[in-house]
């Protein structure tokens, strides 16, 4: 199996600040590296916002609420949060049962779940950057 590593430049916090009604938001400016046969645009990345609560599992097994974290001046959302419960297979399973295009992409995905947790009610949005990248 080839091993394909993609990299991925965030190189700064993103000029855009995202108004909700439980704050403001800036996420992380994301550029990729072009080749001669892809060419990607930047985009802007919002990681980790919650959509909702389970007020710290008091409300396991019952309909979350509407989130509760509000906050003043801007959060910087560019840190996924916590992923939802999941098995996570070990590398040797996956190797001997997948074929080698779905192994790399399983194991690129793989790192966004190592932190998981019940309480894992939020989102990452990625949109077009629309400036000038510098």
């Amino acid at each position: 199996m080839k091993s394909s590593s993609t990299r991925v430049i965030i190189k700064q916090l993103g000029p855009s600040v995202v108004s909700t009604k439980y704050g403001k938001l800036r996420g992380a400016l994301v550029e990729f590296p072009n080749t001669a046969s892809v060419q990607l645009k930047p985009v802007e990345a919002f990681s980790g916002i919650q959509y909702a609560s389970l007020r710290n599992r008091g409300l396991r097994f019952l309909p979350p609420i509407g989130p509760v974290e509000r906050w003043n001046g801007i959060e910087s959302a560019w840190s996924p949060r916590a992923a939802c419960p999941q098995k996570v297979m070990r590398e040797k399973e996956l190797v001997d049962t997948m074929p080698d295009a779905s192994l790399i992409q399983t194991l690129r995905i793989a790192q966004f779940t190592k932190s998981q947790h019940e309480d894992c009610l939020t989102l990452n949005v990625v949109v077009p950057f629309r400036g000038k990248c510098v």
